[in-house]
Formats: C-alpha cells, sequence, structure tokens
C-alpha cells in the first residue's frame, strides 16, 4: 500500500499542474451565458417577429457567447491532450499497483481473466462500467488514436458509455467512437469521471484502488 500511496506522492506536482491548466479551459466555459427565447405565441408569424425582436436586443450577450464558444473549442486540442495526460498517470497507477483478479459477470466475455485488463475491473460503475475500466479505454484511445480500431474492450467500454439507457438507436456522441467530428475523446472520459480538480481526481482514486492494490 506504502508503494502506491508514494506514486501519488511522486506523480502530485505534475497532476496539479495538469489540473491548474484544465481550470482554464473549464473557466471558459463556465463563463459562457447564452441567452435563451422564450415565446407563448402560437402564431408562427408573431412568434418569428418576437425571436428578431429579441436577438436584437440581446445581440451584446449572443455575440459575446459566441466569442467565448470559439475560444473555448479553439483550445479543444490543448484540452484533450492534458486529458490524455491525466489519463495516462491513472492508468499506469492501476496497472502498477491493482491487485483485482476478479471480473464481474457482465464482462466475463470481454475481460479474460488471465489478461492485465482484469486489474482495471475495479472502481464504482459510471453507466455500468467500472471507472478503472473507463481510465483503461480513454488512455488506449488517447494513445492509438491514429488506429482506425481497438481492442474488444475499449471498444466496448465506449460502446456502453454511448449506448447507456438512452432510446431507441440514439448515442451519446460524446462517446461515439465513429463520430466523426471528434479524434480525441480523452476530455470526455475525464468529464465523465467527474475530475474536474486535483481534489476530486485523488480522492476518487484512492477510493477506487481502496483494498485492491499492493
Amino acid at each position: 500500500m506504502e508503494r502506491y500511496r508514494q506514486y501519488f506522492a511522486d506523480t502530485e506536482h505534475a497532476m496539479m499542474s495538469l489540473f491548474e491548466n484544465l481550470s482554464f479551459y473549464l473557466n471558459i466555459l463556465r463563463e459562457i451565458e447564452v441567452p435563451i427565447f422564450i415565446s407563448e405565441t402560437s402564431d408562427i408569424d408573431l412568434r418569428t417577429k418576437e425571436y428578431k425582436l429579441w436577438v436584437t436586443q440581446n445581440q451584446k450577450k449572443l455575440s459575446l457567447a459566441l466569442e467565448k464558444e470559439k475560444e473555448y473549442f479553439g483550445h479543444s486540442v490543448s484540452k484533450s491532450t492534458i486529458c490524455g495526460s491525466i489519463l495516462q498517470i491513472a492508468f499506469m497507477a492501476i496497472l502498477q499497483f491493482s491487485t483485482n483478479r476478479k471480473v464481474p459477470e457482465q464482462l466475463q466475455k470481454i475481460v479474460n481473466v488471465e489478461n492485465k485488463v482484469t486489474k482495471f475491473c475495479i472502481g464504482e460503475n459510471i453507466r455500468g462500467v467500472p471507472k478503472g475500466l473507463i481510465i483503461y479505454a480513454g488512455r488506449n484511445q488517447y494513445n492509438h488514436m491514429d488506429d482506425l480500431t481497438f481492442n474488444k474492450c475499449t471498444t466496448y467500454v465506449f460502446d456502453r458509455l454511448a449506448d447507456f439507457d438512452l432510446p431507441g438507436n440514439i448515442k451519446d456522441p460524446a462517446f461515439q467512437l465513429s463520430h466523426p467530428k471528434i479524434v480525441n475523446y480523452a476530455s470526455n472520459i475525464v468529464a465523465i469521471l467527474g475530475w474536474n480538480d486535483y481534489e476530486s481526481y485523488i480522492i476518487d482514486m484512492f477510493d477506487t484502488l481502496k483494498n485492491k492494490c499492493e
């Protein structure tokens, strides 16, 4: 147990710096205030006139929101790179120190008990997937985003995150590997893990590895 605590101590400075940089982009997102048009008018022509007047009255706010959105998305590559580094450090903690050998029943057709992936079958479930496996899949996608295909486990995790509790054939585009406009999913993975700062990350990692490490 002392070994994994030392790992977190040794990587603390790097992780705190990464989360500090991540907060820069998250703050841009928090500053975006998009006004919402609401009308109770059923007549289409009258509602159109109301909307045009609303746009004129809110032009400054709408322009500012658009500028902030462009600024945020302009940093998307940098943000995803930072999140990829966060996932790599978390991945290595589980790879080195997890002693888990149990595979949940729903994953036994996906994860071979003799495979190192077993180490990652730990932590609270998110959309039916253990957090450790989400870290595993997110890190793999980040490290191999130039590949056209991923291993069975990585594909399974993203499919589960995209499909979970959504009606019909609707998929969450944030985790749809076939999405034409997303190359790097690392920031989406960090977001679904709930890691907005270093404190949330380190508490979560200790909780995930609790009783599952050397």
